[in-house]
């Protein structure tokens, strides 16, 4: 005897339901990947800010995130992020260990935009203590895939060699190599990168006692860090143009120029208390006394005496 046709249907429509295929996996997820690129956004946006506390976080959720799928290019980068924000910070030390983990994986992956990135960092340490010929023998070796290398990085390169030879005193080698790095970011239209040109440029200049071309580089290199609001960049650029200005002797420009920087200098200590900025704002301040002094400011000076002692805030 054959089942009533009502239980058969009934049968059917529970198969139906059961059987239903699942949604389709896509072959690759990168929501975590996603997220990493995301805070290390925030990262470079809070690091151009001179807010570093909030970029090693953003830049540690980036490792985090990368570390957690096992993601080793996007390990790399993080590395290398957090090592730039420990250099802005003096942390040296630190920012060794980050480079050189970068380093490793970097070389395993066989990667050579990464491995040249890594490296050029690395010598970035070497060029801070002041390892002339270390540093050399890693921006040179940086520089053995150049043909590989997108412009920036090639440009970030050619500014370290024209930084390190600078401060070899090999003076027109360094200019060739940072006119190299301007024209290559200026082509890839990176306003971070052709400030920090200017502003080497402007201190090479100034060194030459040609303090036109050294202002006129200064103001350049502060128009780029105005424009990308990197307060520790546009505090620098206006110590640099005070400088320059105190040198070729227009004490006036000199102390509006210390003034400007002396402020931003004390606004980012507002923002950002873990920034070491103590020295950095007792120079400005020495250089606002003198300039005072010279222009017969005396009610100024006497004022930013009373900073450096203490007696005033």
């Amino acid at each position: 005897m054959s089942p009533p046709r009502t239980c058969f249907l009934l049968f059917l429509t529970f198969g139906l339901f059961t059987c239903s295929t699942a949604p389709k996996v896509p072959e690759e997820v990168s929501e975590k990947r996603n997220k990493a690129v995301e805070y290390a956004e925030y990262g470079n946006r809070y690091y151009r800010q001179g807010l570093y506390s909030k970029a090693l976080e953003m830049f540690s959720l980036s490792l985090a995130y990368c570390g957690s799928v096992d993601y080793e290019p996007g390990i790399v980068r993080s590395y290398n992020s957090l090592g730039k924000v420990y250099m802005a910070l003096g942390k040296v030390q630190e920012a060794e260990l980050n480079f050189n983990r970068a380093f490793g994986i970097s070389q395993r992956l066989e990667d050579p935009v990464l491995s040249s990135q890594t490296l050029t960092n690395r010598g970035e340490v070497f060029l801070r203590r002041g390892e002339y010929d270390a540093a050399l023998k890693v921006f040179t070796e940086a520089l053995e895939n150049e043909n590989r290398l997108e412009d920036p990085d090639r440009a970030i390169i050619y500014h370290n060699l024209g930084s390190l030879y600078r401060r070899m005193n090999r003076r027109d080698t360094a200019l060739g190599y940072l006119q190299k790095a301007v024209e290559l970011n200026e082509r890839s239209k990176r306003s971070e990168e052709l400030a920090s040109n200017y502003y080497m440029l402007a201190s090479l200049f100034s060194e030459q006692k040609n303090y036109e071309e050294a202002e006129g580089n200064a103001l350049l290199a502060l128009k780029y860090d105005k424009k990308v609001e990197n307060s520790l960049g546009i505090a620098k650029d206006y110590l640099a143009l005070g400088i320059i200005s105190r040198k070729s002797g227009s004490l006036e420009s000199a102390f509006r120029y210390l003034e400007q920087s002396l402020f931003v200098y004390r606004s980012l200590v507002i923002l950002n208390p873990i920034l070491n900025l103590g020295e950095d704002v007792r120079q400005v301040i020495r250089y606002l006394v003198e300039v005072a002094e010279l222009t017969g400011k005396t009610e100024e000076a006497a004022y930013y005496r009373g900073l450096l002692t203490g007696e005033k805030e």
